[in-house]
């Protein structure tokens, strides 16, 4: 919650006699620090060895933000340079379906970016997509990003798919900015 936090800090050296430091202080958190984000704990990435989710797949917990960006262009096949996980069959044909839940920390209006897209994104929220970036290959960009969109405070149902057509490059950072916080790449909580 908002408000004025104390912390303390000890560190231990490893000398004879151990070297001990301890420091404290206050840190106040302001509204715009509340939790946002993807849930950790729901956050699952099905990785599929061909484009538009097709191909044999599997599954695993995500850790991190969506915020990558891998190349591959003096590379043969199968293209290692280009994967987003070494799990992958070749880093020229490949997607990612990201699904989970998103904190939404206040009610009001939210934009959603795709940012450094190599080949292909959308988002859905609570099943219904909201924004693509170059997925509907040859004629793409039907519902381009950045997108502003109403949201309740609370949870939300969120998938972001993503694929990588084309060697060379592999890229994807899922951006959003909303009450009380300026533009981010969209962060676990």
């Amino acid at each position: 919650p908002v408000g004025l936090y104390t912390f303390r800090i000890t560190a231990r050296g490893g000398g004879h006699p151990p070297v001990v430091v301890r420091r404290s202080g206050e840190v106040r958190l302001a509204a715009s620090s509340r939790a946002r984000g993807f849930d950790p704990a729901t956050f699952i990435a099905t990785f599929y060895n061909g484009a538009d989710l097709t191909g044999t797949s599997f599954t695993r917990l995500y850790t991190e933000p969506i915020d990558f960006l891998r190349t591959c262009w003096e590379e043969g096949p199968p293209y290692a340079g280009c994967k987003l996980v070494a799990q992958l069959d070749d880093g020229n044909d490949y997607s990612v379906q990201w699904n989970g839940r998103l904190l939404v920390p206040a009610t009001g209006e939210y934009v959603f970016i795709f940012a450094n897209v190599d080949d292909g994104a959308r988002l859905f929220l609570d099943g219904t997509e909201r924004a693509d970036n170059g997925w509907y290959w040859p004629a793409p960009d039907r519902r381009p990003s950045p997108r502003r969109i109403s949201l309740t405070a609370g949870w939300h149902n969120i998938r972001i798919e993503y694929e990588q057509r084309v060697y060379a490059a592999a890229s994807l950072q899922v951006r959003w900015s909303g009450p009380g916080f300026a533009e981010e790449v969209m962060p676990l909580v």
